[in-house]
């Protein structure tokens, strides 16, 4: 069995699954399905399964090892840009500035104390999208 994609003018090409037998000495094929309603995705999983490839869900195939959150920084990092509050803190930019900004910041949103809120930026973007 083998899909067959027959180009049409102008149209969706003719998506068919197929099978070739032989007539003596004649190749023959023989169509089993229209597969031409289904989506580009469907008919490349069903031409896996006929490659012989397992499939799987992707939660069986990946492994998660790390995630960071990304979105808790940005409630916080829009009303500081608009009323400047970085310049409030040391007029010049510098790591000290970054570091209370980062603080702040990680006290608004997950009050902790110091030590637990620097343990927290291992898994958080927010002290990198703030700096």
């Amino acid at each position: 069995m083998h899909i067959n994609v027959i180009p049409n003018r102008g149209a969706a090409p003719t998506i068919l699954l197929r099978e070739s037998f032989r007539d003596g000495t004649k190749v023959c094929k023989r169509t089993l399905a229209n597969l031409s309603a289904l989506s580009a995705a469907q008919v490349q999983m069903i031409r896996g399964a006929l490659r012989g490839d397992v499939l799987q869900p992707v939660e069986k195939t990946f492994e998660v090892i790390a995630s960071r959150h990304t979105a808790t920084c940005k409630p916080f990092s829009l009303p500081c840009s608009a009323w400047a509050f970085a310049s409030v803190l040391a007029s010049k930019p510098s790591r000290e500035r970054d570091l209370v900004l980062a603080m702040v910041a990680s006290r608004i949103i997950c009050p902790a104390t110091k030590l637990a809120t620097t343990r927290l930026w291992g898994v958080s973007t927010c002290p990198g999208s703030l700096a």
